[in-house]
């Protein structure tokens, strides 16, 4: 990160991914460091000696992006430029969200990767690569009949199909084209979000609004959340653990014990211990919540400390 920053101090059109911007290979030439940052510097503030110097201890980083379509454009035009007047002249959506995904690695190739989303939907759908392993459909619906793809449902089959472990998050709906940059960077963010704390192969916004809210407290109140909620089974890995897929579960103790191979008497015995040790019963709702948002934090405070 110092590197970086020392980099930008010299030539300030630096960009670094993720960032709101396109990968624009037109403008920029993009370096990779050696704890894999993408940065971007324009070729404008670059003469032939200084690039080759930068590439004594940056990596070139070559992406050849793909064929981009007039409807493509469109939306890259709204979404980075705030440009909308193109997209609403060319039979704007009624409605749309983002759906962005991920490759475990850059071998896939973007346009047969294009080819099999296109399969999914009846009409074609504008598909946007940020760098060589993410990017993001636009799920456009031109009318109230069109039905909402599930990628919950197809997320198996189509790893089949790639023989890669693929990720999604998929953003709600919104109809108001106007909009449509916020709602990027804010699906984005929540995007990133999911990344980082959660393991599924397709997320919403409803399972990352916890950390979306755990992630706006200050340093000095994070800790503070777990101390005062685990304090007397903070170091009972295995009891936490019960409790969290216990609520995860919906407090239903069948389900809970199939999912941890546990006989439900033991499971009860785990339950009435973390009752008994902290005085809260977890299985009324006013205090499953904030216990699972404090095992929530605990876990974005583990992360933080590595």
């Amino acid at each position: 990160m110092i590197i970086i920053e020392k980099i930008k101090s010299i030539y300030p059109s630096l960009v670094q991914l993720p960032c709101e911007k396109h990968l624009d290979v037109k403008e920029y030439k993009w370096f990779q460091t050696d704890t894999e940052e993408i940065i971007g510097i324009k070729k404008s503030e670059l003469s032939s000696r200084e690039s080759d110097m930068l590439e004594v201890f940056l990596t070139p980083y070559h992406y050849d992006t793909p064929y981009i379509t007039e409807r493509e454009q469109q939306w890259i035009d709204l979404i980075y430029h705030l440009q909308s007047e193109s997209l609403k002249q060319n039979h704007p959506p009624i409605s749309f969200r983002f759906v962005f995904f991920k490759l475990p690695d850059r071998s896939a190739d973007p346009e047969t990767f294009r080819e099999a989303i296109q399969g999914l939907f009846s009409e074609q759908m504008p598909i946007i690569w940020e760098n060589d392993q993410t990017g993001f459909i636009i799920e456009e619906r031109k009318s109230v009949k069109d039905e909402k793809l599930s990628f919950e449902q197809i997320i198996d089959v189509f790893m089949s199909d790639f023989y890669k472990k693929l990720s999604f998050y998929v953003s709600e709906f919104v109809d108001d084209i106007d909009d449509a940059a916020s709602h990027f960077s804010w699906s984005k963010q929540c995007f990133y979000t999911a990344q980082n704390y959660l393991k599924k192969d397709v997320t919403n916004f409803i399972d990352v609004l916890p950390y979306v809210y755990l992630e706006q407290l200050p340093d000095d109140q994070t800790r503070r959340v777990t101390q005062a909620t685990l304090q007397n089974v903070i170091d009972e890995p295995d009891l936490l653990h019960t409790v969290q897929v216990f609520l995860e579960c919906n407090s239903n103790a069948t389900v809970t014990a199939k999912k941890l191979y546990m006989h439900r008497n033991s499971l009860q015995y785990r339950i009435d211990k973390f009752i008994e040790k902290t005085g809260i019963d977890v299985r009324q709702f006013q205090f499953a919540l904030p216990t699972y948002l404090a095992l929530l934090q605990m876990k974005i405070n583990s992360r933080s400390d590595q």
